[in-house]
């Protein structure tokens, strides 16, 4: 006499297959990149990524933030962060640039409860032809010489700021 057992997980015994992260909702962000190009010191430029649930038919997406993490020259303009998103809603999120230096670099993170992907990225980018003074000491390092603790030292420290403006 043969006796074979097996060990089956209840959810199969009654017919449904275990498969985490199949059904419900899921992401999807377009474009996952936003180039705004150049543009002079003191302007704007506004540009936008869209969100969409194109999970399963019946499924709500809950997106729980959007934030920016880089360089401080982008901004989110949209007011609303958050939503529930049914299959095939999307929502659209601006965002706007204003150069701060000469490269500028930045991620939105859009969080939501997609199970396989919890947070999506959105990569930012921007730059600039202005530009930006230098600074030069001379000589460099500057040497105060000895000092004790609890006394101070006093020199001068000369030096220059100079710009090189593009050539017309």
């Amino acid at each position: 006499m043969l006796l074979l057992m097996a060990c089956l997980s209840e959810s199969v015994i009654n017919g449904v297959k275990d498969n985490p992260g199949a059904g419900g909702p899921d992401i999807s962000v377009d474009p996952t990149q936003i180039d705004f190009g150049s543009l002079d010191l003191g302007d704007t430029m506004t540009g936008s990524f869209t969100i969409r649930n194109e999970g399963d038919e019946g499924s709500i997406l809950n997106v729980s933030g959007v934030r920016i993490e880089g360089d401080p020259g982008f901004s989110i303009l949209s007011e609303t962060l958050t939503a529930a998103l049914g299959t095939g809603d999307s929502r659209d999120i601006l965002i706007e640039y204003t150069p701060l230096g000469a490269q500028n670099e930045a991620r939105a993170i859009i969080s939501s409860d997609d199970p396989d992907e919890a947070e999506v990225e959105v990569l930012l980018t921007g730059t600039t032809e202005a530009t930006f003074p230098e600074l030069q000491i001379d000589p460099d390092p500057l040497d105060l010489g000895q000092t004790y603790l609890g006394c101070y030292a006093q020199n001068t420290l000369p030096y220059a700021m100079w710009a090189r403006a593009p050539c017309p």
